[in-house]
């Protein structure tokens, strides 16, 4: 015959103070590092968006003297762009 011994722990643990603190802090620096990332990511689009509009006018400037109309198109279509941001 054999006996076995289990030995369970009590039902309740209490959580120190410090774990309460440290998982309240480390909760408020993800946010913070979410929030940046998503403020970055949104600049980064901005310039991206802003270099494309800059393109597109100086593409406009070298052709008004060929075909002013598709000149008044690019830059309406830049002006857009801009907007849309």
């Amino acid at each position: 015959m054999t006996t076995l011994t289990i030995v369970s722990p009590p039902l309740k643990t209490a959580t120190s103070r410090g774990a309460r603190f440290a998982a309240v802090a480390f909760t408020r620096l993800l946010q913070v590092l979410a929030h940046r990332r998503e403020a970055r990511a949104l600049a980064r689009e901005r310039l991206a968006r802003e270099s494309d509009a800059t393109r597109v006018r100086r593409l406009a400037q070298q052709m008004r003297c060929v075909d002013p109309s598709f000149a008044a198109d690019l830059f309406a279509a830049a002006e857009r762009h801009d907007r849309a941001a």
